[in-house]
């Protein structure tokens, strides 16, 4: 079996590989569901895991510093690749070279030097006041326990994904207006309908009109008509043209 080294591993990848193990501690969700977190590493690098399925048995299978040859696929935590582990076994030690599993050391950032302006003033006394308060055991104590329980929730929501579970939203409201049950609608007012409401009223047609007239307006009616010029020299069928003096 070919090694893959942690620092080839990607998001995505379906990983069968050797790592060694280290740093193994047992976690319970607020749903009350277990699972092991542990590191995995190699010479190039070290990779977080989790176990999420057969806790019980797995827990057994190994203990820290042992090798294991893992199955599972990488996903993304915080930003860095990590192993969800499906299946794991224990290794014997003899065959495998030490050397390919010795964590590189961990490289520190080198300090930055400050302006000179940032070394004297407001600046380098805030400065003493935040390590003062870091170095508070209680503020400390504090901080340890809102990071566990930050990851312990998206190891939750990890674990919810991979099950096929959708997490649950809380229902958006007014913070003005009361919760309403769920699935409760507000009444509705309903109004007796009066015979004839929201009809348009229509006069009653004259009969001495024509049907065609009947319901026309007056402009229209006078625009319709004959001038009176044009009556007078209009002839009149049927009618005796008068004759002329003789």
């Amino acid at each position: 079996m070919r090694k893959v080294y942690a620092r080839d591993i990607k998001v995505g990848d379906a990983v069968h590989t050797v790592f060694k193990a280290g740093g193994k501690e047992r976690h319970t969700t607020r749903a009350g569901k277990t699972f092991i977190g542990l590191e995995l590493f190699d010479k190039t690098g070290t990779l977080e895991a989790r176990v999420f399925d057969q806790v019980d048995v797995l827990e057994k299978a190994f203990v820290d510093d042992d090798y294991l040859l893992v199955k599972g696929k990488a996903i993304v935590f915080h930003g860095k690749p990590q192993i969800v582990i499906e299946q794991l076994e224990r290794l014997d030690p003899e065959p495998i070279d030490p050397r390919e599993f010795v964590a590189p050391p961990k490289s520190e950032a080198p300090a930055r030097a400050e302006p000179p302006a940032r070394q004297s003033g407001g600046h380098k006394q805030l400065r003493q006041r935040l390590n003062a308060l870091l170095d508070d055991p209680e503020v400390a104590s504090g901080l340890n326990a809102l990071l566990r329980h930050l990851e312990q929730y998206v190891d939750e929501r990890v674990a919810a994904r991979l099950n096929g579970e959708k997490p649950e939203r809380p229902e958006r409201h007014r913070h003005d207006e009361p919760r309403k049950p769920k699935g409760q609608r507000p009444p509705v007012e309903v109004k007796p309908r009066v015979e004839g409401e929201g009809k348009e009223h229509k006069p009653a047609r004259d009969p001495s009109l024509a049907r065609e007239l009947a319901f026309k307006p007056f402009t229209e009616l006078v625009a319709t008509q004959t001038p009176p010029a044009a009556a007078e020299t209009a002839p009149v069928e049927g009618a005796v043209k008068p004759q002329a003096d003789s």
